[in-house]
């Protein structure tokens, strides 16, 4: 369900976009509805995300996949393959970040920029430390498949679902938790790859950014009500 879902906001966006440069009374709320737009696919984003790798790893935390059927556990091995070589909703996030970064320098509204640079570096409001990695970017470059997690970590585990890897097999409920929690303990790993593992880091970051979207409407509702409302954005 969860990967599917990129390509459909995708395709929401889209006829939203159209709608409102319909709707947009001149050039300035054009380029604010592009804005809604890139900020939106990257806040549907980060929750199809978290939520499939939520659906993906918690039934192995309280779940006994032994019991499983043998199909089960193969098509459980596959959603995690699928969503370690994940291709739809990533490259798509990419572009909406570039396309926000160039946006953004021609944006007159301190108020806009201050929560698309809030959004795209996942720090509070006027609490954005200098040099921060914690940003959308570096999220994007890791779920990519840089770090360890997606090189090593998942296909481990679609192994040992699929009885390749014994000894994993055994550990499988404690992988889960560290996946579920973010827990750093499983590997001397950065703290990305938490973000990445679908921990608290992951599922703050969607929150936080859901919250920003939420201000960034707000705004759009104060200064420009003829534009439509981007209901695709929360309907992931």
């Amino acid at each position: 369900m969860g990967l599917e879902i990129g390509w459909q906001v995708a395709v929401a966006a889209a006829t939203w976009l159209q709608q409102a440069i319909k709707a947009a009374r001149n050039r300035r709320e054009q380029r604010f509805a592009h804005i809604v737009e890139n900020a939106g696919i990257l806040v549907a984003g980060l929750r199809s995300i978290d939520r499939e790798l939520h659906r993906l790893f918690l039934p192995l935390l309280y779940l006994n996949p032994k019991e499983w059927p043998e199909g089960k556990r193969r098509e459980w091995a596959e959603r995690i393959l699928a969503l370690a070589n994940e291709d739809i909703i990533l490259p798509r996030m990419r572009i909406a970040d570039s396309a926000l970064t160039t946006l953004i320098t021609q944006e007159n509204d301190p108020h806009v920029a201050e929560i698309i640079e809030s959004l795209q570096s996942m720090e509070p409001l006027n609490h954005r430390p200098i040099g921060t990695q914690d940003s959308v970017g570096q999220l994007l470059t890791v779920i990519a498949g840089s770090d360890d997690l997606t090189a090593s970590y998942m296909p481990i585990i679609a192994k040992a679902l699929l009885g390749q890897e014994p000894l994993m097999y055994e550990r499988l409920a404690y992988i889960a938790r560290s996946m579920v929690e973010g827990s750093s303990r499983l590997y001397p790993a950065a703290r990305y790859e938490i973000f990445a593992a679908g921990g608290p880091g992951l599922r703050v970051m969607a929150d936080r950014s859901e919250e920003l979207f939420g201000r960034l409407m707000g705004h759009q509702q104060t200064i420009f009500p003829a534009l439509p409302a981007p209901t695709w954005v929360w309907e992931v």
